[in-house]
């Protein structure tokens, strides 16, 4: 699919989530679909042991507890 971020990529789960852009976007996220992590350009990155991307943390309840931009 296309869209002002360029063309973009979707995981499995959680569904409808974009998961990566052309334009160096990404994101992933755990097994209840919250997003863990945020990388908004190429200088960024969420993949390998030492992510630079922004962490998102979440409570029990699933609320968005904690955002660090790395």
């Amino acid at each position: 699919m296309t869209g002002p971020l360029g063309n973009y990529s979707y995981g499995t789960r959680p569904v409808h989530a974009v998961t990566s852009t052309s334009n160096g976007y990404g994101a992933q996220y755990d097994a209840a679909g919250g997003m863990t992590c945020r990388a908004l350009d190429t200088s960024t990155t969420c993949a390998g042991g030492s992510p630079t991307g922004q962490a998102l943390g979440y409570d029990a309840l699933r609320r968005l507890l904690s955002w660090q931009n790395t």
